[in-house]
């Protein structure tokens, strides 16, 4: 049986909270929309607004093996469907337009060479 594990911060940013770790998560419900700006640790530099599901039930197993049922909001609700995302094998550029992936493609390429002209002159 593979496992597939996801851990975060519920709480809301700035506020101190503790991680909560998921195992297997699946996501059982999703209701409206919402649009949110997002960043990412795998893509650094790129920053986009994501429309996403605004409410969402997720099931999964706790660190200790016992059922959760978590029903998520707003943020909380951004920050798992991200997560079950990288899961997926899905990343921020993935869920860009076209044109938005392009520019952040460029400007990074451009860093790139940059970076590497300094290191030739060093």
């Amino acid at each position: 049986m593979s496992i597939r594990l996801i851990v975060f911060d519920p709480s809301v940013r700035n506020e101190e909270g503790k991680l909560t770790v998921l195992l297997n998560p699946e996501i059982i419900e999703k209701d409206g929309e919402a649009i949110m700006k997002e960043g990412c640790l795998s893509v650094p530099g790129l920053e986009a607004e994501i429309k996403r599901a605004e409410n969402i039930k997720v099931t999964g197993l706790d660190k200790n093996g016992n059922a959760v049922n978590i029903d998520a909001t707003g943020f909380l609700a951004t920050v798992i469907q991200h997560e079950i995302d990288h899961l997926d094998g899905i990343l921020l550029l993935d869920r860009i337009g076209f044109i938005k992936r392009d520019i952040f493609k460029r400007r990074l390429m451009k860093q790139l060479k940059e970076a590497a002209r300094e290191q030739a002159v060093k």
